[in-house]
């Protein structure tokens, strides 16, 4: 059973005896709560503030942070180990991106473009290489429905997103897998 923001009932029950109440869940105010060692796992936090929130041990495997206010968290956990970023830290790599239409476009991330992940599957990078094109002689972006992917062509962002905790900030965004893209 899965109550507020996506969370399970057993961790929806610990916040409440945290003193974390109903209120301050519909608010979105998670000032200096204790998160240790509760589960999160694909949990909607959008735009919620998390400034001095402890969370030790705590498991947040695919949950979204849009827009959330968490400056204290990130200086205090500064490399987030506990949540690995999905694209490779280094070298090219293949990718998939869904344009308008489920048109399908595979990607090169070059080994010098910045790539990012939050907590979910989707990512980012400063600039891809097109590929290949699946279902149209070229894709469209669904995000601005202007950006066009033709083989060959590198694609870069008009503005990088340096924070890997805004999952729709600036990037090209993809996924790791045809799969994972189609599915979007």
């Amino acid at each position: 059973m899965r109550f507020s923001f996506n969370i399970k009932l057993s961790t929806y029950r610990a916040m409440i005896k945290r003193g974390i109440t109903v209120k301050r869940m519909r608010d979105k105010d998670f000032r200096n709560a204790d998160f240790s060692n509760l589960s999160f796992v694909s949990a909607r936090f959008v735009s919620a503030r998390f400034d001095s929130a402890s969370f030790v041990y705590a498991s947040f495997d695919y949950a979204s942070f849009d827009k959330a206010l968490m400056r204290s968290i990130l200086r205090q956990y500064k490399d987030m180990r506990c949540i690995k970023q999905r694209p490779p830290k280094r070298g090219d790599f293949t990718a998939w991106k869904k344009c308008v239409s489920g048109v399908m476009v595979k990607l090169l991330i070059p080994k010098d473009a910045k790539r990012s992940s939050a907590t979910g599957k989707k990512c980012r990078a400063s600039h891809a290489i097109v590929l290949m094109v699946k279902g149209a002689e070229y894709g469209i972006s669904m995000h601005d429905n202007k950006t066009e992917y033709h083989v060959g062509q590198t694609v870069t962002c008009d503005k990088w997103e340096p924070s890997r905790w805004i999952e729709c900030g600036g990037g090209i965004h993809f996924f790791m897998s045809y799969r994972e893209a189609k599915g979007y």
